[in-house]
């Protein structure tokens, strides 16, 4: 059974390419105003689909991937859903907040079957979190910075077609996006 946070990320994601007519097998070029990326265990990872910010009542949730078009049509994607306090750190760590769940994944798919999962653990010093440093309400531009330690979930641990490890360092994470703003 996906994980709630997961399946909730993923319907986003899955609408917006939807919505944005992305049924090509070739990544698509993310607009100017965004970017995601981070290094993954040391390694650079980039996004190449547009970022995803979305404000609702309860929270912000920001998602982006990673499509090969070599090995379409596997793709990677790292989200976080957080409580809505303006600019300012957020746990990345698995919580409920106002009866919602709060906290970051990422996941591995092979179209629309998830491969992998993997959420946030560690100590204090290792949570990381989920930082907004700017937000215009005006235009909607928002840019922030994560980090964190993520292990795979116990379900799916056997599964073999899984190409990342167990445990993923993410560090040096920025993202900037336009929130679509639905409150």
């Amino acid at each position: 059974m996906p994980h709630p946070l997961a399946a909730a990320l993923s319907a986003l994601a899955l609408a917006a390419a939807a919505l944005a007519g992305c049924g090509a097998t070739e990544p698509v070029d993310p607009a100017p105003d965004t970017e995601l990326s981070f290094a993954l265990n040391g390694e650079p990872w980039t996004a190449n689909t547009d970022v995803e910010a979305v404000l609702t009542e309860p929270g912000l949730v920001v998602f982006a991937e990673l499509r090969f078009d070599d090995r379409f049509p596997l793709r990677q994607g790292i989200g976080f859903a957080v409580p809505w306090r303006g600019t300012g750190v957020y746990p990345i760590i698995e919580h409920r907040e106002g009866g919602r769940l709060q906290g970051g994944y990422v996941n591995e798919a092979d179209g629309d079957a998830t491969i992998a999962l993997y959420e946030p653990v560690g100590g204090a010093a290792e949570r990381g979190g989920f930082e907004v440093t700017r937000y215009d309400e005006a235009t909607g531009a928002i840019e922030g910075r994560f980090a964190g330690v993520f292990v795979v979930d116990s379900n799916y641990v056997r599964v073999t077609r899984r190409e990342l490890s167990d445990t993923l360092r993410v560090t040096d994470g920025h993202f900037r996006a336009v929130v679509e703003d639905r409150r």
